[in-house]
């Protein structure tokens, strides 16, 4: 399994709501599935987010931005 880490740096603010976003493309990482955790001091756990899979995109949604870890 391989992965991408993403600081909060990396998401952009959803206009008009209190969730924040990054866009990957499936370039990117492979058209598998894939599993997102959020930094907690030196580990890593599983993350609380939303997942809209387009054709050539994936889109993570989360609460808050947070420095993450998308293993593909």
């Amino acid at each position: 399994m391989q992965f991408i880490d993403f600081n909060k740096e990396h998401f952009s603010k959803k206009e008009g709501t209190e969730e924040y976003f990054i866009e990957i493309l499936k370039e990117d990482i492979g058209f598998g599935d894939i599993e997102v955790q959020e930094k907690q001091d030196e580990s890593f756990s599983k993350a609380e987010y939303q997942l809209v899979n387009d054709a050539d995109r994936v889109t993570i949604i989360m609460k808050g931005p947070s420095d993450i870890r998308v293993n593909f």
